[in-house]
């Protein structure tokens, strides 16, 4: 099992090549099928038993914190 730190920059990296999932200017953001298929690419990539509702879980804590940065 990877460490907590190499796990969160592994996620974090996925996120960011899903721009659907935060960039609320792209048409494909309102898209919940494909915001879906992203999700699911992101559990499957990260493996050890990761499911897509615990990476929009830490989906929704990455947007928001990005949002106040």
């Amino acid at each position: 099992m990877r460490d907590a730190h190499e796990l969160n920059i592994n996620f974090v990296a996925l996120v960011e090549a899903y721009p659907c999932l935060y960039d609320n200017t792209r048409e494909d953001y309102h898209m919940i099928h494909v915001q879906e298929r992203a999700w699911a690419k992101i559990a499957k990539d990260i493996g050890e038993g990761a499911t897509i509702a615990d990476c929009k879980k830490g989906g929704r804590i990455y947007v928001e914190v990005t949002r106040n940065i």
